[in-house]
């Protein structure tokens, strides 16, 4: 696959929602027109959307050349209340994630939890906290770059969402 980097790239969107999943089985896109094994597929996935305020999502990604390869290092930060009444509920569960989607305003999802080919070693999670805000950390290494999710249908808590590769979507 040859990429033309001759042309624009769209407009760069903005970070808007963040999207849980605590079991999925991910598998590299083979999809030429997207970028192969950069992007992903989900079975068996339910997301769970978590409510947070586009301001205080932060996605971060840094690479590094090693004799080994490139290691991409990647970073999602998102801040909470403190005051959450289910403040020590919700840490603990996000200590269980093991993939994040993050939504972005032109409705495609960064997929972040892809350390390698197989996706053996989940996100670390580190929580810090003042009297006014928990910060949650979500770090990984990988020998891949971001990718998005390529997504034929999952389900969300309240029930099926069919999301199309073109952007339409439908709950059941």
């Amino acid at each position: 696959m040859s990429i033309d980097n001759s042309k624009r790239v769209p407009a760069s969107p903005t970070v808007c929602k963040i999207g849980l999943f605590f079991n999925a089985i991910s598998t590299p896109s083979v999809s030429d027109a997207l970028g192969r094994f950069f992007n992903v597929t989900l079975a068996d996935a339910v997301e769970d959307e978590l409510y947070v305020s586009s301001g205080s999502i932060q996605v971060k990604e840094s690479s590094e050349t090693t004799t080994q390869g490139t290691i991409y290092t990647q970073q999602v930060v998102f801040i909470l209340p403190t005051t959450d009444a289910f403040r020590g509920e919700r840490i603990d569960q996000f200590k269980r994630v093991k993939f994040l989607a993050i939504q972005l305003t032109n409705k495609s999802k960064f997929f972040f939890g892809d350390n390698d080919l197989y996706q053996n070693t989940p996100p670390k999670c580190k929580t810090s906290s003042d009297e006014k805000r928990t910060q949650i950390t979500y770090t990984q290494k990988s020998t891949k770059s971001l990718g998005f999710i390529i997504q034929s249908n999952f389900a969300f808590q309240d029930g099926l969402q069919f999301v199309f590769q073109d952007g339409g979507a439908f709950n059941v």
